[in-house]
C-alpha cells in the first residue's frame, strides 16, 4: 500500500515506543516468525519521475513482523538525516510517494522499519521469547538532479609493469576520458614485502598530487607498495590476528595526521602484522580524518593457485574492465546471496548487508539466497551483484568456497561482497578477495561487507563504486555526541538495551579491491570547445565558450586563482548560457573550469552528468589591461625562458614604467623601477636565473595603463 503524507515523528519518540514494544510483546505477539538477515533490512527501491510534477515512489517489501516505518530524506551534501522523520508509516506500509521533490535536487531516502518477531521459547517461564529491532533501507533519486564532476584519475602503476601493460592502460585512459575524467598515470616502485620508505614515497605522491589538481579517484595497479596501519583485529581473531592490517584508504586520507610511535604489537603467528615504532606502520586503528579520494587495487601478486602469470591476470582484468565500460557485457539485473552465518548466533547479520545494499538495484524477487558458486557458474549471463558470507580463512569462506573455486569455476557476476575471517586483510598468498577479481569471466571490484556494512545506493543515481567505498570509510554509525550518523545498518534490543550493528565503523581496513572509477552506466558525455577568458576593467573576466559535437543543456563554472588549487563552483545553479561574467578583486592567474552537462536516465531517475571539462586561464589586474590602442605594449622572448628574458617595450608616450614580476599567488617576486622613458621601443633584461620554474606574469604599468604577459621560467 502507498500513502503519500506530511506526518513527522521524532526519532527519539520511535526509540522510547521501540523499547516500551519489548515489554508489550511477549504477552501480545505468539505468530512470529524466526528472525533472518532479511528481515534485518528494508529492500528499499526509488524511482524518481517527472511527470506530471517531479516526485519520488519509494517502495519496500512487507513483513509480517513490522510495527511502524519511519521515512527520512536528505539532500546529497547534507551530512545526516534529520532527527524528525517525514512521515510514520503503518505495519502494512509497502510504499510512500514524496511529491515535494525539487527538480535538480539529489535526494537520499532512509526508511527505519521497527519490528519484532519470535525468536524462541522461554521454558523456564514458559513464554515466548520475541527480538525488537530496527532495521533499515536506503535508496538514492532525483529528478535531473547534478552531480559533482568526475575529476582527476590518478593511475599509479608498479613501475615493472608499466611496458607489458601498455596497450590495456592506453584501452583505459581512453575509457577515463570518454566518461569524464581527467587521467594521470605516475609509476611507483614495486614492493613485493612491505616497505616503508616507498610507502612514504607513494603518499607523499598521492598529496603532491593532490595538492597541485585536486583527485576524484585513486587506482593502484600492480604490486603498488602496501600501506599498513593499526592495532586491529576486526574480524575478531585475537591474538593470532591482531595488529596492523593493509590500509589503503589511508592513502587516500589526503590532510589526515598518521604517526608511527605508540603501537607496539609483535604478532608471532603472522609477523606482516606486527607493528612497533618506527617501523613505517602507523599507529591509527582508524582513519585520522574522512578519506577524501576512493582508493581501489588492482593486485595480483602472489597467486600461485591461478595458471596465469601476475602480469596475464593483470591484463584480463583490464579487458574485462573495458568490455564493461563500452556496454559488451550483457548483465541480469539480479543477485545472489549466500548466508552461512545464522542470525540468532550472529545478530549483527553480516548478510543483511547484501539484501540493504541490492535492493535499490534489484526487485524482491530479483534477489535469491544460494549457492554462490553454484548460481555463478550456472548463469550464461553474469549476475550484476553477489554476496557470501561465512567462517574464513586467507583462502576460503565456509559455505561459500575457495580460492581455488575463483580460479577453476565461472564466478559470473560483476560486483561482489564477501565477509569472513581472515580474508578481509587481503595481503595474504592466494587472498580469496583478490582471487574474486581473478577470476574469470567478469568479478570487476570486491569489498568486506559486515564489519562494517557497506552502502552502495548512490550507484542507482550514476555514482562510482569508489564512492560507496567512501561511504563506508568516512561513516560514524551512532555518536554519543551527536547521535545516529549519515547511516546505520540495523540495531536489536536486548537485556543490556540497544545494540547496533556498527563494528569497524571507519577502520582503516576498510578497503576496495578493483576500479574505483566503475559505475552502472554509461553515456556519451557532452563536449565544449573553444573556451576563452578576457579581462574588463575593473575587476571583471568575461569567460565564453561553444558547444561542442555532443552538446550540453547546461553548464558549471569554477574558478581557481593563484596558489590555491581547490576550484569553487561559481553557478550552484547551472546555467544554459555559452558565456559567465565573473566578478573578482584579485591579481594573477587565475583559471575557469567549464563543466557540461547533459541529462542522463539512470536506475533511480535522472542525472545531469558532467561531461569533458575544459579550462582556460587570463592574468588579472587591479587595473586596466593595456592593449594595441592604448599607446603601451610589452613582448617577450626567449619563451620559455631559463636564465634571462627580454621584454621589448613599445610606448607611444613618454611615460614612467614600473616593472613587475609576479607569481602565481599574486606576490611580486621582482619590482624594477624602469623610471622615465620617451616615447619608442627598447628592450630591457630580466634575470630570471634565481626565480624557481613556473608560470610568471611580467606587469608593465604606466601612469594610465597596465599591460600583463605570461612567463614561463624552464630551467
Amino acid at each position: 500500500m502507498f500513502e503519500d503524507s506530511q506526518a513527522h515523528q521524532p526519532l527519539q519518540t520511535f526509540m522510547t515506543r521501540a523499547v516500551a514494544t519489548l515489554v508489550l510483546s511477549v504477552v501480545l505477539c505468539t505468530t512470529m516468525q524466526s528472525q533472518t538477515a532479511r528481515n534485518m533490512a528494508v529492500l528499499l527501491h526509488a524511482r524518481a519521475y517527472e511527470f506530471p510534477k517531479p516526485h519520488v515512489v519509494l517502495q519496500w517489501d512487507s513483513d509480517q513482523g513490522a510495527q511502524v516505518y519511519d521515512v527520512f530524506r536528505k539532500r546529497l551534501g547534507e551530512a545526516r538525516f534529520a532527527n524528525e522523520a517525514l512521515v510514520r508509516l503503518d505495519s502494512a506500509a509497502t510504499g510512500w510517494v514524496d511529491s515535494s521533490i525539487v527538480e535538480g535536487d539529489y535526494y537520499e531516502y532512509r526508511v527505519i522499519k521497527q519490528a519484532q518477531r519470535r525468536v524462541g521459547f522461554d521454558t523456564v517461564n514458559q513464554r515466548d521469547l520475541f527480538l525488537v529491532h530496527m532495521a533499515t533501507g536506503y535508496a538514492a533519486a532525483g529528478v535531473r538532479a547534478v552531480t559533482p564532476a568526475r575529476g582527476r584519475a590518478l593511475v599509479l602503476v608498479d613501475e615493472t609493469l608499466q611496458d607489458p601493460l601498455a596497450d590495456e592502460l592506453d584501452s583505459l585512459f581512453t575509457d577515463l576520458g570518454y566518461e569524464g575524467w581527467r587521467p594521470t598515470l605516475k609509476t611507483v616502485p614495486r614492493a613485493t614485502t612491505f616497505d616503508g620508505q616507498k610507502v612514504a614515497e607513494v603518499q607523499t605522491l598521492i598529496r603532491t598530487e593532490h595538492s597541485a589538481d585536486p583527485l576524484g579517484a585513486i587506482l593502484l595497479i600492480g604490486r603498488v607498495p602496501v600501506p599498513y596501519s593499526g592495532d586491529i583485529a576486526p574480524d575478531g581473531h585475537r591474538p593470532d590476528h591482531l595488529g596492523a592490517w593493509p590500509c589503503d584508504g589511508c592513502y587516500g586520507d589526503v590532510d589526515g595526521t598518521y604517526t608511527d610511535a605508540g603501537v607496539t604489537r609483535p604478532n608471532t603467528q603472522r609477523p606482516a602484522q606486527n607493528n612497533v615504532p618506527g617501523d613505517g606502520k602507523w599507529d591509527n586503528s582508524v582513519f585520522a580524518s574522512d578519506v577524501d579520494v576512493p582508493v581501489g587495487r588492482i593486485d595480483f601478486y602472489d597467486m600461485p593457485q591461478f595458471a596465469m602469470s601476475e602480469v596475464e591476470l593483470l591484463r584480463a582484468y583490464l579487458q574485462k574492465n573495458h568490455r564493461w565500460r563500452i556496454g559488451q557485457v550483457e548483465t541480469r539485473w539480479r543477485a545472489v546471496i549466500d548466508d552461512n552465518f545464522g542470525t540468532q548466533s550472529y545478530p549483527e547479520s553480516f548478510a543483511s548487508s547484501a539484501w540493504r545494499m541490492f535492493a535499490p538495484f534489484v526487485t524482491d524477487t530479483g534477489m535469491r539466497n544460494g549457492d554462490y558458486f553454484g548460481t555463478l557458474s550456472a548463469t550464461p549471463q553474469p549476475y550484476l551483484l553477489s554476496y557470501g558470507t561465512g567462517g574464513g580463512t586467507n583462502t576460503s569462506a565456509g559455505g561459500v568456497g575457495t580460492s581455488q573455486d575463483f580460479a577453476d569455476s565461472t564466478a559470473n557476476s560483476v560486483f561482489t561482497f564477501l565477509f569472513g575471517s581472515y580474508f578481509g586483510d587481503w595481503d595474504t598468498q592466494n587472498n580469496f578477495m583478490r582471487a574474486s577479481l581473478a577470476s574469470a569471466p567478469q568479478v570487476l571490484s570486491c569489498g568486506w561487507s559486515g564489519r562494517p556494512h557497506w552502502y552502495i545506493h548512490r550507484m542507482a543515481m550514476g555514482g562510482t563504486i569508489g564512492e560507496s567505498a567512501l561511504l563506508s570509510q568516512n561513516n560514524i554509525a551512532v555518536s554519543s555526541t551527536t547521535g545516529l550518523g549519515p547511516f546505520f545498518p540495523h540495531a536489536y534490543f536486548t537485556s543490556n538495551g540497544w545494540q547496533m550493528a556498527v563494528a569497524g565503523d571507519r577502520g582503516v581496513h576498510i578497503a576496495l579491491m578493483g576500479d574505483p572509477t566503475l559505475r552502472l552506466v554509461r553515456s556519451s558525455p557532452p563536449i565544449v570547445v573553444n573556451v576563452r577568458a578576457q579581462t574588463e576593467y575593473p575587476h571583471k573576466v568575461n569567460v565564453t565558450w561553444q558547444a561542442g559535437a555532443v552538446p550540453a543543456e547546461a553548464y558549471q563554472v569554477y574558478r581557481q586563482r593563484g596558489a590555491n588549487p581547490n576550484f569553487i563552483l561559481l553557478t550552484p545553479k547551472p546555467i544554459q548560457g555559452l558565456a559567465y561574467r565573473d566578478s573578482l578583486v584579485f591579481e594573477g592567474r587565475v583559471q575557469y573550469r567549464i563543466v557540461p552537462l547533459a541529462t542522463v536516465y539512470t536506475h533511480s531517475g535522472s542525472i545531469l552528468e558532467a561531461g569533458t571539462p575544459k579550462l582556460v586561464s587570463v592574468v588579472t589586474t587591479s587595473v586596466a589591461n593595456a592593449d594595441a590602442s592604448t599607446g603601451l605594449r610589452a613582448q617577450l622572448h626567449p619563451s620559455p625562458a631559463q636564465q634571462y628574458v627580454n621584454v621589448d617595450i613599445t610606448s607611444d608616450d613618454e611615460d614612467n614604467l614600473v616593472l613587475t614580476v609576479i607569481d602565481v599567488r599574486g606576490i611580486a617576486m621582482q619590482r624594477l623601477e624602469l623610471g622615465r622613458v620617451s616615447a619608442g621601443t627598447f628592450t630591457h633584461t630580466i634575470s630570471t636565473s634565481a626565480l624557481p620554474s613556473g608560470v610568471y606574469t611580467v606587469r608593465l604599468s604606466g601612469r594610465r595603463v597596465t599591460t600583463g604577459t605570461p612567463l614561463v621560467v624552464a630551467h
